[in-house]
């Protein structure tokens, strides 16, 4: 049986603000910052299309420019946000009897038992 953190939206909210407080320090300038937690907003949405212009329009620009700029022009050291985003994640959503599963084939699992199967 598979099992899933469940947790309410208030604290979901919580949790973020939290962490783009966290990655939020590998950043200099407050811009860069608010760039960062609009992206992964945009990242989070349920949009139909990810990219920067859909993304850049979620977070209420005119344009992709900003969320570019982000991607391209920025410095920031991508090891230590990841290494941040993984120690948050194994402290505040860690469980010492989790097990992690990862299937990056796409395709549909089958069966009543297997993880992962669509019900």
């Amino acid at each position: 049986m598979a099992a899933g953190y469940r947790v309410d939206a208030q604290r979901w909210r919580v949790l973020f603000d939290d962490l783009m407080l966290t990655v939020g320090q590998r950043f200099r300038r407050p811009e860069p910052r608010r760039r960062v937690r609009d992206f992964v907003r945009g990242l989070l949405a349920p949009l139909p299309s990810k990219n920067c212009w859909t993304i850049a329009e979620h977070a209420g620009d005119t344009g992709p420019d900003g969320m570019q700029d982000l991607l391209t022009r920025v410095k920031w050291d991508d090891a230590e946000v990841r290494a941040d985003v993984r120690e948050f994640v194994g402290h505040h959503l860690g469980d010492a009897e989790a097990v992690l599963v990862i299937d990056e084939t796409g395709d549909l699992k089958k069966g009543r038992h297997t993880v992962g199967v669509q019900r």
